[in-house]
C-alpha cells in the first residue's frame, strides 16, 4: 500500500528526529518545526513527540509505520520483543482498532507483520489479563486499550482489574529483580498485576487522540507504566505537546482525502426536489458570497 504524500512526509520527519535522538540523547533532541528541545514538563527525559494530522488523514497507518521506525532505531535494544500499549479514546474505537490489528490481509497488520516477521500478537486490554511470559519474550505485544481502562485515581486503582493481583501473571515476576517502578501491595509485595506486566518492560506508548490526555490525571497514569518512549496523533494537540509534524488540511485536500458529508432528504413530488436543490445552491452561493466579503 503506497502512503499518501503527507503520511510519508510525517514519517520522514519523525526518521530525522530519531536520528538526532540517537545521536545526542533524548535530553537534548530537537523538534522539527520550532526547533525546541521536547517538552520535559509532562514525561521528564521520556522522548515524547505530537504528529498533528487532521481527522480522516489515516493516523492509525501512520502509527503503524511509526512504531517499526521506532523500534528500529531508539528502541533497537528490545530486539523487537517486549509490549506495546496503543491506547485510543473509546471503546467504540478500541473493537475497530483491534479488528483491524488482528486481520491479516488488513493494511494496519500487514504493515506490523511485515516490519517483525509475524512476531506479532494482538491484544485487548482483557485479554491482556492472561498475557504469558513467552508471549512477550518472544513476540512483539500489542495491547489495545480504552485511556479508561488505566486512567485511574490513585485510591481507586486496587478496584480496577489492570491493577489488581492475578494469578493468570505471577511468571511475569518470577525471579524477579528490586524495581522501584513497580506497584506494591501494603505488605510492600509486588503486586502481580497487568500493570505491572506493563511497567517491567517499558512499553513504547501511542496514544489515540492525545489531546483526551491533558489532565494531571491521565499524565500521571502515562508515566508510572514506565514508558520508553511516547508519541501521540491527534487533529487539535493539547497545550504543551510536543509537535514534532503538522499536517494541513490542505495536505488532505490534495491527496483528495477531504471528504465532505452527504445528508439526502426524500420528496414525494420530484418538482418538490429540483425546487429544494435550487432552494440549496442559492444558499450555498450566498454564503460563498459572504466569506469572500462581496456581501
Amino acid at each position: 500500500m503506497f502512503l499518501k504524500k503527507y503520511q510519508q512526509k510525517a514519517l520522514d520527519t519523525l526518521k530525522d528526529y530519531l536520528r538526532e535522538l540517537e545521536r545526542v540523547g533524548s535530553k537534548y533532541a530537537f523538534m522539527g518545526i520550532t526547533n525546541q528541545p521536547y517538552n520535559s514538563e509532562f514525561f521528564g527525559e521520556v522522548p515524547f513527540v505530537c504528529v498533528k494530522i487532521p481527522t480522516g488523514g489515516g493516523k492509525t497507518l501512520v502509527g503503524c509505520h511509526a512504531v517499526t521506525e521506532i523500534m528500529g532505531a531508539v528502541l533497537r535494544h528490545k530486539m523487537e520483543r517486549g509490549i506495546i500499549m496503543w491506547f485510543v479514546t473509546s471503546e467504540a474505537i478500541k473493537s475497530q482498532t483491534l479488528k483491524k490489528f488482528k486481520d491479516r490481509n488488513d493494511w494496519h497488520r500487514k504493515v506490523l507483520d511485515e516490519a517483525f516477521q509475524n512476531n506479532i500478537r494482538i491484544f485487548s486490554n482483557e485479554e491482556a489479563l492472561r498475557i504469558r511470559k513467552e508471549d512477550v519474550e518472544d513476540n512483539l505485544c500489542v495491547i489495545v486499550s480504552s485511556l479508561d481502562a488505566f486512567r485511574k485515581e490513585k485510591t481507586l486503582q486496587n478496584k480496577y482489574k489492570v491493577y489488581q493481583e492475578n494469578g493468570a501473571l505471577l511468571s511475569h515476576f518470577e525471579n524477579i529483580q528490586e524495581n522501584d517502578n513497580l506497584e506494591l501491595d501494603e505488605h510492600k509485595t509486588v503486586i502481580n498485576s497487568l500493570a505491572n506486566v506493563v511497567r517491567i518492560s517499558s512499553p513504547l506508548v501511542v496514544i489515540d487522540e492525545g489531546h483526551k490526555t491533558k489532565t494531571q490525571l491521565s499524565i500521571d497514569f502515562l508515566k508510572e507504566l514506565n514508558p520508553s518512549f511516547i508519541i501521540e496523533y491527534t487533529a487539535t494537540p493539547r497545550g504543551g505537546s510536543n509537535i514534532l509534524v503538522d499536517i494541513s488540511a490542505s495536505e488532505l485536500k490534495e491527496e483528495q482525502m477531504v471528504k465532505i458529508p452527504l445528508v439526502l432528504e426524500s420528496a414525494t413530488q420530484w418538482n418538490n426536489s429540483v425546487a429544494r436543490g435550487i432552494e440549496k445552491r442559492d444558499e450555498l452561493e450566498k454564503d460563498a458570497k459572504k466569506i469572500k466579503g462581496e456581501y
